[in-house]
This record gives C-alpha cells, sequence and structure tokens, in this order.
C-alpha cells in the first residue's frame, strides 16, 4: 500500500504521483497562509541564526533550516533553554506554530527586500507569454 507523503497523512493512494485530497487542500492553504501573513519571512530566515520564544517562557536559538506557511519551524544546533534557564543541547528541533509567542528576526535579514520576494506573484500563468491577443504583431497589446 502506498501512503500519499503528507504530514499528518494516512490515507493510502491509488496512484503513487497524486497527494490525496487532504494533502492537496492543505497544500494550497499552506500557500495562502504564506503569501498573506508574517509567514512569508521565514524564508528569509532560513540558514541564518535565530531565537524563537515559546508560549512557557522558554526558548529555542538556533539555525533555522525549514518553516513552512503554518508556522511550523524546523531548527538545527538548537540549544533549548527552559523556563528556570536549565539548557539542553538539540541536534534538531521542531517548533509546532501553536507554542510560538515571538520569532527574534536578526539584523543581517533584510525586511523589505523578505517583503517585496513574499509579495511576487506566482500563479498560474506567470511568466508563461500568454495574454496578449493571438492575432497583434509581436510587441504590441490588444488593449
Amino acid at each position: 500500500m502506498v501512503r500519499c507523503g503528507g504530514l499528518r497523512c494516512v490515507e493510502p493512494l491509488r496512484r503513487l504521483r497524486f497527494a490525496c485530497f487532504r494533502c492537496r487542500m492543505a497544500a494550497g492553504r499552506e500557500k495562502a497562509l504564506l503569501g498573506s501573513t508574517l509567514a512569508c519571512l521565514l524564508p528569509a530566515l532560513r540558514n541564518k541564526r535565530t531565537t524563537v520564544e515559546l508560549r512557557n517562557e522558554s526558548y529555542v536559538t538556533g539555525r533555522v533550516v525549514q518553516g513552512d506557511g503554518f508556522m511550523n519551524i524546523t531548527m538545527e544546533e538548537v540549544v533549548f533553554t527552559d523556563a528556570r534557564g536549565a539548557k539542553v543541547n538539540f541536534d534538531s528541533f521542531f517548533v509546532q506554530n501553536r507554542l510560538i509567542r515571538y520569532i527574534q528576526i536578526p539584523q543581517s535579514v533584510d525586511l523589505r527586500q523578505a517583503l517585496e520576494a513574499a509579495s511576487q506573484p506566482r500563479g498560474r500563468g506567470e511568466g508563461r507569454g500568454r495574454g496578449a491577443y493571438r492575432g497583434a504583431p509581436q510587441g504590441e497589446s490588444s488593449a
């Protein structure tokens, strides 16, 4: 039996190349959140050392490996400091979105550039050379 491959998916697939309906819907929702929330700053933090403050008064300092549209963050080379100040080292650490209070953005990250990169349209038809009236000579538009 072949599984979809989604993080929380347990549905078997009929065809190997297609994701299940639930995972396709989650991917669309994740893209929408990534473009419309401050989660769009996470790609700018990739491979940078930062601190993520958690809701239980502890914090995690390490290198951001991945962040998704739901604001889940995967980090490496992590030092976890609990509320009492005890430190524990981890090679890899996953922070769920609901546990995050703040993310400290390093000074080396250009916020303006990160927000402009996130606002670039990445939808269907971008860069495909279509949309002009087909009968118009090259270089002229139908407007």
